[in-house]
Formats: structure tokens, sequence, C-alpha cells
């Protein structure tokens, strides 16, 4: 099993961004942006308790890191872990997750394609 919290110190909110734009403009998974983008707009809402932010954080720095269980650059299974690690947290964020940080990252999305 994977230390999440061994990966709190890799969460950067440029890196984040960085790599969610390089995705998106390499037409990467959209499942895995808006995964990512839900997570950290629900992590924005001052209603997400703090244990769940911890999580949050946890898993967008291992998103972040490269060079995690399965490396990014390894074509077509690269960000399969990520994927995995950032259901499992939204899985467990359940209802904090709400339709409005699905939507925001629906739009971040969106305007970043155009």
């Amino acid at each position: 099993m994977i230390k999440l919290r061994n990966y709190l110190r890799y969460y950067d909110k440029t890196l984040f961004f960085k790599k969610i734009y390089a995705l998106i403009k390499e037409h990467g998974s959209k499942k895995i942006i808006r995964e990512a983008l839900s997570l950290y707009y629900c992590l924005k809402d001052q209603d997400t308790p703090k244990w769940l932010k911890v999580l949050i954080i946890a898993g967008l720095g291992y998103f972040i890191l490269p060079t995690d269980l399965i490396p990014d650059f390894i074509p077509m299974s690269g960000f399969i872990d990520d994927l995995a690690i950032l259901t499992f947290i939204s899985k467990k964020a359940g209802a904090y997750i709400q339709e409005k940080h699905r939507n925001k990252a629906d739009g971040k999305i969106n305007k970043v394609e155009d």
C-alpha cells in the first residue's frame, strides 16, 4: 500500500496547474484531469474537513510527482496509478466533493481547451 502521507511535501499549486495544463494540451485523459481538478476545488472549499484536506493534498502531491509507482513518462500506463489514487480519495471524500466542484473542474478544462 502506498503511504500517501509521504507525498504531502510534493503538493504545490503552481506545479499542480502546470501538470494539468500540460495534460489538457497533450489531450490527456479527461477523467484524470477532472478528478484532480475536482479534488483541488474540494480542497479549497471551507466546508471540507481538515482530515480530508490532508488526504487530498497527499493525493495531489502524488499526482504531481512524475516518478511515482508507475512513472508518468511510460506511454499508455504512466497515469494508471495516479488515477487509482485520485479515485480512491474521491471515494473517501464522498459527499464532500459536490457538483459545484465538478462544474468548476469542467469549466477549467473547457477554458484551457479553447
